[in-house]
């Protein structure tokens, strides 16, 4: 019986430490000039990265075929969860700090147009985006904003947001609010970096740098990991940073992922002097993209195992 104890424990260990995937291969992506970019973020059809600088100020773009950068535009916060219109449109913001307000333009990649579609807006975090209608709660005030009539297809998506308000966790089903509490009796929770998995059935957070899923009602909590900035890999996987300081400055930081069962971890890059944050995803779940603390921009390729 002691023996069979045995194996089964060396089994749990085994199934906890199993590599998920394979690390084909890691670039970094060379442009030819000395800029530092940050935050990279795989459009759409996945053929190009959007890129913005450290304080997610202004936008750039790069087309991984000819690993050419092209600025986009230096509006301050514009790199701040902004959301794709399409593979063509950004959904992006503009800090107005006179004013203390936000303002939200669609911005065309092609032309680098802009055009100003909410104006005069308190703080927001999350920014929904739906057949041609951008939608915002500020204060709990719903606004939303036509910004395309060339929608093709509409959407099947359910009219869900989650989102952070104060800190604290909310979603908005059309338009109802509900405060998501996975840790009711514990009020000095602050959560962070909260998104609903693609099939809309999940949500995945941060708090008191551990990452969490649970349903949309903030039962059944999971904790993914000991990790931060967490995305979604397809609905199955989680990847983000496992990074440590000093109390001042970074002193490691690596690319990990998660199974959403809590069960499995993997580290995915290499460790080094080098500090990897902030990692992205593909459309297609193959490719993870990432930034050093110095400006470097690295692409991951992943094979599931």
């Amino acid at each position: 019986m002691k023996k069979l104890l045995t194996l089964f424990a060396v089994s749990i260990c085994f199934a906890a430490s199993a590599q998920m995937f394979e690390v084909v291969a890691v670039k970094q992506l060379q442009m030819g000039n000395e800029r530092e970019i940050f935050h990279p973020t795989f459009t759409p059809d996945g053929k190009s990265l959007i890129v913005s600088d450290e304080a997610y100020n202004g936008l750039g773009i790069i087309t991984l075929d000819n690993l050419k950068y092209r600025h986009l535009t230096d509006m301050q916060g514009a790199g701040y969860k902004y959301r794709f219109g399409d593979n063509n449109t950004i959904i992006c913001r503009q800090n107005n700090y006179k004013k203390e307000t936000v303002e939200l333009f669609t911005l065309d990649i092609p032309t680098k147009t802009t055009k100003l579609i909410m104006e005069d807006l308190s703080h927001f975090n999350n920014i929904s985006v739906k057949d041609g209608n951008a939608t915002v709660f500020a204060n709990g005030k719903k606004i939303d904003k036509r910004f395309s009539n060339k929608v093709t297809t509409k959407s099947t998506a359910k009219d869900l947001l989650i989102t952070e308000e104060d800190l604290r966790m909310v979603l908005y089903n059309n338009g109802v609010r509900t405060e998501v509490d996975p840790f009711p009796g514990e009020p000095d929770n602050q959560y962070v970096w909260t998104s609903l998995s693609p099939d809309q059935t999940k949500i995945l957070f941060s708090t008191k740098n551990k990452t969490y899923v649970c349903n949309l009602d903030g039962s059944n909590v999971v904790l993914v990991g000991d990790f931060r900035a967490p995305v979604w890999m397809g609905n199955d996987f989680v990847v983000g940073m496992q990074n440590a300081d000093d109390g001042y400055v970074f002193t490691s930081s690596d690319i990990v992922v998660a199974d959403v069962n809590g069960k499995r971890f993997q580290q995915l890059t290499s460790p080094s002097d080098e500090i990897k944050m902030f990692p992205s995803v593909s459309p297609d779940g193959k490719q993870v993209a990432y930034h050093t603390l110095n400006g470097k921009i690295y692409i991951m390729t992943l094979k599931q195992k």
